[in-house]
């Protein structure tokens, strides 16, 4: 016989927590993936895809190039990988080509 599972008095889930691991892992994906699309869109209304911001953006989209195929995002996944690499060693041209592919893949 199984233990009866009784909840905190107080401890009520509340409607707008995830209920389970994976929600949370949901929610925190697209707060991620969010978080980097408007990065990108930043940096390229303000021209911010050379210097010194390129690092930071460039691990930003290597996180999203990591996650997106887990939560079914296999092409904005491979549009983050590229971008990464033209961030990392791509000229100008390429950088905003591949950051406009990356935007538009969301």
């Amino acid at each position: 016989m199984l233990p009866e599972i009784r909840q905190a008095p107080g401890a009520a889930i509340r409607p707008d927590q995830p209920s389970s691991a994976s929600e949370r892992l949901e929610g925190h994906w697209q707060i991620r993936r969010q978080e980097a699309l408007e990065a990108v869109s930043r940096a390229l209304r303000e021209n911010r895809l050379v210097g010194a911001h390129a690092p930071q953006l460039a691990q930003m989209v290597h996180n999203v190039a990591g996650t997106a195929g887990i939560f079914g995002e296999s092409e904005l996944g491979i549009r983050a990988s590229a971008l990464e690499r033209a961030l990392i060693q791509g000229d100008a041209a390429e950088r905003i080509s591949l950051a406009t592919e990356f935007l538009h893949s969301a």
